[in-house]
């Protein structure tokens, strides 16, 4: 009876520390043994500090069916063969970028029991691949054992999968992870930059908007790879879950862009409302996340993820249908962001190997959104600037004739500097009779014709500028002396052809009074205006016009 309770003991013991599934090691191949049931959840709280802490914690836990969602502490003893006729080392790759810290000992048959280094945010060691973990496991030839492993984080957003990888091979993995990661954020970091440079320069809120969103997306995704751990130090905090608190700030500078950029406030008052409301929200919540349970904050910001990429490509649909063409690169940057999102959820769920360039995937997607946002910031202020140039020329055209008014002539007046000029004061004659007679319209096709006669006669000597209801002035620049003599004069000819162009077409009656006067006989522009009139007035004295009617 003795030895029944004694043999029935012994399977109850074996029965309760059974091993996983052993993994066998060769020199070229991956191995990945399946998560399922594969791990144990460990004590909250538990602190384990050394091997025989460690593996007496593992015997007593019971194992899980997955550590996808999980938090907290788990651990796994896996039995692990190598069939490699030589020294080797595999690294161990897991899917956990937010891990706190990580543990593993190898206790080999022949009864050597190694530490091997650690792993996670906040052990000290330098980071070996962004977005996951790793650490090496050197065996000897045709050498079994068990190895013994604990990984604590706030919460596990993938199934933690080791994966067994050859050392050449983890090489390359880790060159194209970790160079993709640093590729993606720094072009969202030099993307944000020159959004920034560039409201700097504007002024605007949609370039200061933009550079939010880009930047801190960038600032973001480097944290959550886990690249901090390059050039942060050990601490209290881990920095890879700051970029799940940046994330709903990022959100709200995006929503602004978003609003900003399709001129919402004046075109489409329910999106503005929404877009608006929105970035209140974010903000509200990045603002209240620190303060909340990180798990509780990893909810909020998927389910922002979830509602702002429909959200964005749905406006980008929209507006597109609209005719509004900056839509074309914000449409292309998020539906790129949105695939990978997706691709990045599918993968995970799968259990994929590929998982662990999932994350990095996601972050040159997010680039090219970010680039493709940048192009649309482009866009929109090229149309700025457009309507600017085209508001300022209007400013400065006389909406009838397309000459220059008096803004264009002060403007021209700055432009001369110290350079001498001549000023022709010209008022049209016969003017108010032509529009008493014949009509307001009649009186507009005339100022027209004469603008364009005074033009054409003028040539390249100056410009005419159309400064009131039926006055004109001539700006000629002095550019030698020795013109002065002879301008009075050649002026005087070209004003005799524009008025003999009136007549030939039919205004018999009108005329063009004018007085001349230049710089070098004042002393400011408002004196060599006075004069110019002055003299335009003493020459119209000498007139005596009567309006003829104009042929039909």
């Amino acid at each position: 009876m003795h030895l029944v309770c004694r043999l029935m003991l012994a399977l109850w013991l074996i029965a309760g520390t059974a091993i996983a599934s052993p993994v066998v090691l060769t020199d070229h191949t991956t191995t990945s043994p399946a998560e399922a049931n594969l791990w144990r959840a460990l004590p909250t709280g538990s602190t384990i500090t050394d091997f025989n802490q460690l593996r007496a914690a593992i015997l007593s836990a019971g194992t899980v069916a997955s550590t996808l969602g999980g938090e907290g502490a788990f651990g796994l003893r896996m039995q692990v063969t190598s069939l490699s006729e030589q020294p080797g080392t595999w690294f161990v790759r897991l899917p956990a970028n937010y891990l706190d810290r990580g543990q593993a000992y190898w206790q080999s048959d022949n009864g050597r029991t190694v530490p091997l280094p650690g792993f996670g945010q906040r052990t000290g060691q330098s980071v070996r691949l962004l977005h996951q973990q790793a650490f090496p496991l050197t065996l000897n030839a045709g050498e079994t054992g068990v190895l013994w492993l604990m990984i604590d984080a706030k919460k596990f957003p993938a199934p933690v999968q080791p994966h067994f990888v050859p050392q050449s091979r983890f090489y390359q993995q880790q060159f194209l992870t970790n160079a993709a990661t640093l590729l993606g954020t720094g072009v969202m970091f030099t993307l944000g930059l020159i959004a920034l440079f560039a409201y700097f320069r504007t002024k605007t809120p949609v370039t200061l908007a933009c550079a939010g969103y880009v930047g801190l997306h960038g600032i973001g995704w480097f944290a959550a790879s886990g690249a901090w751990g390059f050039i942060w130090g050990v601490g209290n905090s881990n920095p890879a879950y700051w970029g799940m608190l940046l994330f709903p700030f990022a959100i709200a500078y995006a929503s602004q862009f978003t609003r900003l950029l399709f001129n919402c406030r004046l075109r489409h008052s329910r999106l503005n409302h929404f877009f608006h409301g929105l970035s209140v929200l974010c903000l509200g919540l990045g603002l209240l996340m620190p303060w909340l349970p990180f798990v509780l904050g990893y909810q909020v910001s998927h389910a922002i993820a979830l509602l702002w990429v429909p959200t964005a490509i749905v406006t980008g649909i929209m507006m597109l249908s609209k005719k509004d063409f900056r839509a074309k690169y914000y449409l292309t940057g998020n539906l790129l962001y949105g695939v990978a999102l997706l691709a990045y959820m599918l993968l995970h769920v799968g259990q994929l190997d590929l998982a662990g360039y999932a994350e990095g995937m996601v972050v040159i997607a997010l680039a090219l959104d970010c680039f493709c946002i940048l192009l649309s910031m482009a866009e929109w202020l090229s149309l700025q600037q457009q309507e600017y140039r085209r508001s300022y020329l209007m400013s400065r055209r006389d909406t009838l004739t397309g000459i220059g008014n008096r803004h264009a002539f002060h403007e021209q007046i700055d432009e001369l500097g110290d350079q001498p000029y001549g000023l022709v004061f010209i008022d049209v004659d016969g003017f108010k009779a032509i529009n008493d007679t014949h009509g307001h319209d009649q009186g507009d096709r005339f100022l027209v014709f004469a603008a364009e006669q005074m033009q054409t006669h003028l040539g390249k000597l100056g410009t005419v500028y159309r400064t009131g209801g039926d006055e004109f002035l001539w700006l000629v620049p002095i550019c030698q002396p020795q013109q002065l003599s002879g301008l009075s004069a050649l002026l005087a000819q070209r004003l005799q052809k524009s008025e003999a162009a009136l007549h030939k077409a039919g205004w018999k009656n009108a005329g063009l009074s004018h007085g001349m006067a230049t710089s070098l006989e004042s002393d400011s522009l408002s004196q060599c205006l006075s004069l110019a009139d002055e003299r335009m007035y003493q020459h119209k004295q000498g007139k005596n016009h009567t309006l003829v009617r104009r042929p039909s």
